[in-house]
């Protein structure tokens, strides 16, 4: 039998061979037809099913019902499954923008040094979007440790105001990195985020509420993380990694990356120094050699471009280093030194693979979404978006 990687990797060709040899969209009417896959990602629409969507299929879970009488299913699962059709419509922007103020509200009764805005597809200029994320961040703390206590006091005063009507995770916060490639970070904490379900009026419709708390150090990062798209963060950490960085919620961090185990999974990270001071979103994109974008502009593949030409840095494959390094020059006129790293061109073998096959309009990660890999497993080029699967990006 071959190992893991080896399955996996013989599916992702057998898939792209089945893509060439077959009409067009005729896979994807396979994939549409076939019960299997259907049913999967119907399960994978409920927050918290993602990671054991096949396991319910293949004990026989056939509708949400079914999973309703599993023992194994928690009680927060099934709240989402009971209010499925609620969560699945989306929340209009004047109804974000309703949650935005008055959580902004509640969260001064807390600490008036809260900063308070609605992140996601919301500060996208999107008209819609799947879910309310709420982005806060703490001013003026040289601590970097009062945000810590915050959701334990936000909480049940968003339960008070009415807001805030079933919880989905502890008020005393998780770690939002537990499952990320920037786990292993220092900066990840156990008191950053907070999901919940949540309406402005009784009456209305039931709303997915994420909410994550940062000290002001991460406000940059963490702002232009979960602002996304996602899509648009996966190609922006690509160039990062090609300049020796690894980008996360957390920060920007120098570093040396190892070569993708045999086995699969994260490259090995290695820190060469502590994390950047970032003033804003926009000395990130200077440092990464990409023209400033508004968050409205933050797409996907081709929305970082080389700020010199305006053209897209992946409009005709992979950025180069020695280009991206020009292009921070330019930006910075010279004042923002290079780290000095070693290249970190060269892609693992799953990853040149994926690079060779046509798509269509879909992303690498989108096909591997369809396959039933687990967070899109292999193509996450040390994506920290790719394991966190509960939090929208929309």
């Amino acid at each position: 039998m071959r190992p893991p990687r080896a399955r996996f990797v013989h599916r992702v060709c057998s898939h792209a061979h089945a893509l060439h040899a077959s009409p067009p969209n005729a896979s994807k009417e396979r994939l549409e037809s076939d019960p299997r896959n259907t049913k999967v990602k119907h399960f994978k629409k409920v927050w918290g099913i993602v990671q054991r969507a096949e396991q319910y299929y293949d004990d026989g879970a056939r509708t949400l019902d079914d999973l309703l009488q599993r023992a194994d299913v928690s009680e927060q699962v099934k709240l989402c499954i009971r209010h499925h059709d609620a969560l699945s419509h989306p929340v209009p922007r004047v109804e974000i923008a309703e949650f935005e103020r008055r959580i902004r509200k509640v969260a001064r009764q807390v600490d008036p040094r809260l900063n308070v805005q609605a992140s996601g597809s919301y500060r996208r200029g999107e008209p819609t979007s799947t879910d309310v994320d709420i982005f806060m961040v703490m001013r003026g703390d040289p601590t970097e440790a009062v945000h810590r206590g915050v959701l334990a006091r936000l909480v049940p005063l968003l339960e008070a105001e009415g807001l805030l009507v079933h919880r989905l995770t502890s008020s005393q916060g998780f770690r939002l990195s537990s499952t990320m490639v920037a786990a292993a970070s220092d900066r990840a904490t156990s008191h950053g985020a907070f999901m919940g379900l949540a309406r402005t009026r009784d009456g209305e419709p039931m709303r997915r509420l994420d909410v994550k708390v940062y000290p002001e150090t991460q406000e940059a990062s963490a702002l232009l993380h979960f602002t996304g798209s996602g899509k648009f963060n996966r190609h922006l950490s690509r160039i990062a990694n090609r300049l020796g960085y690894r980008i996360s919620e957390l920060g920007l961090r120098p570093g040396t990356f190892g070569p993708k185990p045999a086995g699969g999974g994260v490259r090995n990270f290695v820190p060469t120094a502590p994390y950047l001071r970032l003033r804003d979103e926009r000395e990130i994109f200077d440092r990464l050699g990409v023209q400033w974008l508004e968050p409205s502009q933050r797409e996907g593949k081709l929305s970082p471009c080389d700020p010199r030409s305006g053209e897209p840095w992946f409009g005709k494959g992979e950025p180069r280093k020695e280009e991206l390094l020009a292009a921070v020059e330019f930006l910075s006129g010279g004042a923002l030194m290079t780290n000095g790293l070693a290249d970190t061109d060269g892609a693992a073998p799953l990853e040149s693979v994926l690079e060779q096959i046509d798509y269509g309009d879909k992303e690498p990660q989108e096909m591997l979404e369809d396959l039933g890999g687990e967070n899109g497993c292999e193509y996450d080029d040390d994506d920290d978006e790719a394991g966190l699967p509960e939090l929208s990006r929309d």
